[in-house]
């Protein structure tokens, strides 16, 4: 590749990174477990008015969406393996309670996609 290919390139998947009307490539529900409720809050807020902002203007839910929680297992932590399960038990409570829908049973039945990013721990 030549430096201006190898420029474009890079430029139109950054575009295309930053871009919401490109969510084709985006899972249906983003979940992000963090330390604590003030990171869940900064990750709600960035991602759904960025990457993970819906493009439709429907008055039912629209996907994509993003649920963070915080791991407040234990003082310690639940740890990894642990910590996400519980993550994933909360963003499901979360989406029912804030959003109407059981994520649990679109992942079941495959209607939905979901991704989970654990940031929390020290």
């Amino acid at each position: 590749m030549t430096d201006e290919t190898t420029k474009n390139t890079l430029k139109a998947a950054i575009a295309s990174m930053n871009s919401p009307s490109s969510s084709k490539s985006l899972f249906d529900v983003t979940i992000i477990c963090t330390t604590d409720d003030h990171q869940a809050e900064y990750w709600i807020n960035r991602l759904s008015s960025g990457i993970c902002q819906p493009t439709a203007t429907k008055t039912e839910l629209v996907f994509p969406i993003v649920l963070a929680v915080s791991e407040d297992w234990a003082p310690g932590g639940a740890g990894n393996g642990l910590g996400t399960l519980y993550a994933y038990e909360k963003a499901c409570r979360l989406a029912k309670s804030k959003h109407g829908i059981d994520m649990e049973q679109m992942m079941s039945e495959g209607k939905i996609s979901a991704a989970l990013y654990h940031t929390a721990g020290k």
